[in-house]
């Protein structure tokens, strides 16, 4: 007659819980090594699963961080409130932060199609544009190899 293991409760959630992250883990790998060009057809397949997983697994190390808050409550009282007021603030401006990067991102994006429809008219004002940034360019160049001469100039000296 075979005997049949039987594993407890907690134990066999544990091992489950613990056989899903090795499994989550061994996808970002593989998703990784076998990520497609960019002009593939199934790239957009490829960042449509690089983003949920990604936002998935931010969201559930989040969960993770308030669930260890309940359990420190349990056994040592109310003392990690405080913790957790300022874990949420601090989650709070990180998304805020995330917003400002977008909103940035988007206004250069936007500069930057605007002075390339710019330059391929044939733009008076782009050229210029152009011309007076090379020109600060090469004068900030000019000031820092100056500068880099009267540092050795002193250092000379000081033998």
């Amino acid at each position: 007659m075979a005997s049949c293991v039987v594993v407890p409760p907690p134990l066999a959630l544990c091992c489950r819980r613990l056989s899903r992250c090795v499994d989550a883990s061994a996808s970002r790998v593989f998703a990784l090594l076998l990520r497609p060009n960019k002009d593939h057809k199934i790239r957009i397949y490829w960042n449509f699963y690089h983003y949920v997983i990604g936002y998935a697994t931010i969201i559930i190390n989040i969960i993770n961080i308030f669930k260890g808050f309940e359990a420190l409550e349990v056994s040592e009282g109310d003392r990690y409130n405080d913790w957790k007021h300022a874990y949420i603030g601090i989650i709070a401006a990180l998304g805020e932060f995330e917003e400002q990067v977008k909103v940035t991102a988007k206004k250069t994006t936007a500069a930057a199609k605007k002075a390339k429809k710019a330059i391929a008219k044939g733009s008076k004002k782009a050229y210029s544009a152009c011309k007076k940034g090379w020109a600060k360019l090469k004068q900030s160049i000019k000031e820092h190899k100056e500068k880099n001469k009267r540092i050795e100039y002193l250092g000379d000296r000081r033998r």
